[in-house]
């Protein structure tokens, strides 16, 4: 699996504003921290501890997995619990998570994404993913072996074909050999093999 860097060492200063109220005592066990965030909001943190456990704070995020929000103490997140998180990333009204075994889990406080107020495992069966983007309603997904799959609102071409969205299954792009992929808002970046623009809708990728 490619692995993806993350943060062993945190400024905490950096946040100092947002952690003005928690615990002291649980501060020096961060190692990795996530801001959960859209163009017009702040939803909350994800914290993961030296022991590879993941904490949520924040009312949204809380109030999306069924926690009670605690300004003085971040939430530890069970379904979680042991998991090595490797990327993190966020659209509006949702956050997603990758895991070292290739796993991805959604949380949402739009009801679009059937979240069921806490983590929802986004699987095909026994395939694994290396690589996760976001953009504002919608979630590629890249599948170790260089297929992208989607999932989300469809509305600009975002994901594939002529499907308004799909929230439920994933949608098989038909893209392959896929090395990195991003996105912006409404746009969808897919590396390398030639690209072609699609006016108003966002970048794909011809095979």
């Amino acid at each position: 699996m490619k692995i993806i860097p993350t943060d062993t060492w945190v400024d905490i200063g950096l946040f100092q504003n947002d952690l003005k109220d928690i615990d002291p005592e649980f501060i020096p066990n961060i190692v990795s921290v996530f801001k959960i965030s859209s163009h017009d909001s702040d939803m909350g943190f994800l914290f993961i501890t030296n022991n590879n456990a993941t904490y949520a704070y924040g009312e949204e995020i809380c109030k999306w997995l069924s926690l009670q929000h605690n300004p003085k103490q971040p939430q530890q997140i069970d379904i979680l619990n042991g998991k090595k998180i490797i990327q993190a990333n966020s659209g509006y009204n949702f956050v997603v998570v990758l895991t070292d075994d290739g796993r991805v889990y959604l949380a949402s406080g739009d009801s679009n994404w059937q979240t069921n107020n806490t983590f929802r495992l986004i699987s095909i069966g026994n395939d694994r993913f290396e690589m996760i983007a976001c953009g504002q309603h919608h979630l590629l997904l890249l599948q170790q072996e260089g297929t992208v799959f989607a999932l989300g609102e469809n509305e600009y071409g975002q994901l594939t074909g002529n499907l308004p969205e799909s929230y439920d299954e994933l949608v098989d792009t038909g893209l392959n050999n896929v090395k990195i992929i991003a996105c912006g808002v409404n746009i969808a970046l897919l590396l390398p093999i030639r690209m072609k623009f699609i006016p108003g809708a966002g970048i794909r990728m011809d095979s």
